[in-house]
């Protein structure tokens, strides 16, 4: 069902004129899948690494500095845009978890060895036949379907494309930028399970905002920025970091 929602909602959708096949100048990497879904724009992948969507940029969905400068920014409540990002993940999983992918890179980044100032790979995600042949690029489906804005701050090939595809998307009111996006139970229990997440100075464990372990310190905590996975939830006061239901249920071999 969760594919087939998907496929649904990025049927009607116009893709350029390559088809969406998502085949860009760069090399292509072997066949993948991805383990979990950290954030709308990044994933922990089969082979340990985790890739950061080139040109696209999903609300945040934890507790960070990030989220409290875009709320400032944008003057909406943090929480707001915690289930925006929230949705925009839901989005991707659908999307991504249990397929096939290859990922294919930007010329633009080949100086940086298609890594960020984090280590994580700077790729288009494909979904890919089992033999590895690009069906459509998760970059693209993600702007057009109104889940991601597009990530201008540094050049990429697609830039362009990827600015009109988000104003055609809020012109169109799809996805995110949808009137009715916060009306239903699917928002609600979104709401009533995302938790703010903080650390202490010395501590190995994240915790809800109110356990008692953050007596003398407490600092945001973002598991998409810990995809190592250094920090584990408190057993004590037992928080959600949002990445239970986000891990794929393929096989292990």
């Amino acid at each position: 069902m969760r594919h087939l929602f998907a496929f649904l909602i990025c049927a009607a959708i116009s893709f350029p004129a390559n088809g969406g096949t998502g085949r860009m100048a760069g090399d292509v990497s072997d066949v993948l899948h991805v383990e979990r879904v950290i954030d709308g724009d990044t994933y922990l992948l089969s082979n340990g690494e985790t890739v950061r969507l080139i040109g696209v940029d999903t609300p945040e969905s934890y507790a960070t500095y990030k989220l409290a400068r875009d709320a400032r920014e944008s003057d909406r409540d943090a929480s707001v845009i915690q289930t925006l990002g929230a949705l925009a993940t839901r989005f991707a999983e659908s999307l991504v978890l249990d397929q096939p992918i290859v990922l294919t890179y930007d010329p633009a980044n080949a100086a940086s060895s298609n890594r960020d100032r984090f280590g994580r790979l700077l790729a288009y995600v494909n979904i890919a036949t089992e033999t590895g042949i690009p069906l459509y690029c998760v970059n693209d489906r993600l702007i057009y379907a109104g889940f991601a804005s597009a990530y201008v701050k540094y050049p990429f090939g697609r830039s362009e494309w990827y600015q009109r595809a988000e104003r055609d998307a809020r012109a169109h009111r799809r996805g995110l930028w949808a009137d009715d996006v916060f009306e239903g139970p699917v928002v609600k229990r979104l709401l009533a399970t995302v938790d703010d997440l903080f650390v202490t100075r010395t501590g190995k464990r994240f915790h809800r905002a109110n356990c008692p372990a953050l007596r003398y310190s407490k600092i945001p905590y973002n598991a998409a920025e810990d995809p190592d996975h250094h920090y584990e939830a408190c057993r004590i006061c037992k928080p959600h970091d949002g990445t239970e239901k986000r891990t794929s249920s393929r096989p292990q071999h």
